[in-house]
């Protein structure tokens, strides 16, 4: 089976016959703070399968769970610290963004 061609990383198949492409897997979650939905990401990048996907994740800041997410999966940070506590502007920014974009 072939993926698409829009990803950079070319693996090879186990039979050497075709080259293989990783498909570029972006998970986006607020952080990693004990709960429910953080155990089940958690898990999930435990079971995705790295031969088929590169997994970017994106936070947006450190929190507690952080050290548990694979060391091959890529972790991006929005902010280096919470939001709320960087200061007057970025807090009231950050309020009013949630506000609007909430799903």
């Amino acid at each position: 089976m072939l993926f698409t061609d829009w990803t950079g990383i070319t693996l090879q198949s186990k039979k050497g016959q075709k080259a293989l492409k990783k498909i570029k897997l972006l998970i986006m979650h607020p952080e990693l703070v004990v709960g429910g939905a953080e155990k089940v990401l958690l898990n999930m990048l435990d079971v995705i399968d790295r031969d088929k996907f590169q997994i970017t994740l994106l936070l947006r800041n450190r929190a507690v769970w952080d050290e548990k997410v694979p060391a091959d999966v890529d972790v991006h940070y929005m902010f280096q610290k919470n939001p709320m506590h960087s200061g007057k502007i970025t807090a009231r920014v950050y309020k009013y963004m949630m506000i609007f974009f909430r799903e």
